[in-house]
């Protein structure tokens, strides 16, 4: 059985490293139920969601059985404590929790909430830890590294030395489940991954208006852990700073992650530290409370206007976006067949093959697989479709790369004019006409 990459088979080999067991599993789940990828999406949104809640209640209620309502405060804290954030997954504020829910790296977070929970029991359950870290890591290898690190900060703040010991064993077999998995190499994704540039991301950047309230929840959040001197949160925060920071200084772009992990904590401690508050605050002193006090003003009014402006984004969504997603699967999927191989650029290829079953030359972001391949094949078809290049040479590389069909908007070019293309569509999309050609060899 072999996955369907979206991309010809021009590239050497068909392994992407999108082919983890949760894409596996869905992709065969939706094969045998018949049902349409918009219903798959939804339906791996609200696994991911019951999944992330009910591992986020586990683990907030195991860690302090005498808050109740930790979990609750501990999940508004998260959805709504933020600045501007980050159009990333695993950046858990409200609008990308919602937008990325069936995302590997949401459901790969859950799984390590449920993977700590297990550990953080009286008697912790290691084999059900180790199963679902392990699981983790191979869907996704950075956010997966997240339950190792909480699992040795359980250790540690229990003083379990025996257990300790034991946990060292499961981040070796999920490297050795990782590196024999058959549909693509792990060690390529994480010596191509690491060491080459193969996407922009600004997690090392604009920290403080995407973090924003976050900024002054870490001074009552670093405080109390300093004070119950916890040493989950010490050694996690500890670990997870030490991780981003050398991914920073290491140019690692993927080490970015770590940030939401280092987030994570400070809410969670935010929370506890909220909740102590009615115990605590007579004892301060009145500069104290006055500092508490309108800092809390300061952070659940931040919130609230950043979580209004992303209320807007829910409620005037991108119009052209939807226009162009609409034109492909009601006029674009209909002329065209599930075999076909469309040239397009990178910009508007994308949609392309989630929507129409069909394969095609270009794609936004390179896998770190195939980094220098995928690059090289965008530059050359922007070239293609919008510069002087002799007609035989065009020819030749449509034969070569089996193309069936040309979607652009430069589509008044000369040579579209040939009698080896046939204009089956022109679709007016915002200010543009984007022109469906069928390429006939």
């Amino acid at each position: 059985m072999v996955p369907y990459h979206q991309m010809v088979s021009y590239l050497p080999g068909d392994a992407s490293p999108r082919f983890t067991p949760y894409t596996l599993l869905w992709g065969l789940f939706m094969r045998y139920s018949g049902l349409s990828l918009a219903s798959i999406l939804l339906l791996a949104a609200c696994v991911n969601v019951t999944l992330w809640v009910s591992g986020l209640y586990r683990l907030a209620i195991r860690l302090c059985p005498a808050q109740p309502l930790l979990p609750l405060v501990v999940l508004l804290s998260m959805l709504f404590v933020w600045g501007v954030g980050y159009d990333w997954t695993n950046a858990y504020h409200m609008y990308m929790f919602v937008f990325t829910a069936p995302y590997r790296g949401t459901f790969v977070f859950a799984l390590c909430l449920h993977a700590l929970a297990a550990l953080a029991k009286k008697t912790p359950n290691i084999p059900l830890y180790a199963c679902l870290s392990i699981l983790g890591f191979v869907c996704h290898p950075v956010v997966g590294t997240f339950a190792f690190i909480g699992g040795w900060g359980l250790a540690w703040k229990s003083f379990d030395w025996k257990a300790f010991s034991l946990l060292q064993g499961v981040p070796v077999c999920a490297l050795v489940i990782a590196l024999i998995w058959p549909y693509f190499s792990y060690t390529e994704v994480f010596f191509s991954g690491t060491t080459k540039v193969w996407f922009q991301s600004d997690l090392y950047t604009n920290l403080l208006p995407a973090l924003g309230p976050i900024c002054l929840v870490a001074m009552p959040a670093i405080r109390y852990i300093y004070t119950q001197k916890d040493a989950f949160l010490i050694g996690g925060l500890s670990i997870g700073v030490l991780g981003y920071i050398i991914g920073y200084v290491a140019g690692i772009a993927i080490g970015g992650r770590y940030l939401f992990w280092c987030t994570f904590l400070l809410h969670l401690a935010f929370a506890q530290w909220l909740l102590s508050l009615p115990k605590t605050l007579p004892t301060y002193s009145l500069i104290q409370k006055t500092i508490a006090i309108v800092g809390l003003c300061i952070i659940v009014g931040g919130s609230l206007y950043f979580r209004g402006k992303e209320l807007r984004r829910f409620l005037q969504p991108n119009t052209v976006q939807q226009a162009y997603l609409h034109t492909i699967r009601n006029a674009i999927a209909q002329s065209i067949g599930e075999n076909a191989i469309v040239l397009a650029e990178p910009a508007h290829a994308w949609a392309l093959p989630a929507l129409t079953n069909c394969r095609v030359l270009t794609a936004i972001s390179p896998s770190p697989l195939r980094i220098e391949e995928v690059l090289q094949q965008n530059e050359y078809v922007v070239r293609f479709l919008n510069d002087d290049i002799p007609m035989q040479e065009r020819i030749q590389y449509l034969n070569t790369q089996q193309v069936t069909h040309i979607w652009t908007k430069a589509g008044e070019r000369t040579y579209l004019q040939a009698t080896c293309f046939r204009r089956i569509a022109v679709e007016k999309i915002g200010q543009d006409a984007f022109f469906l050609f069928e390429y006939i060899p």
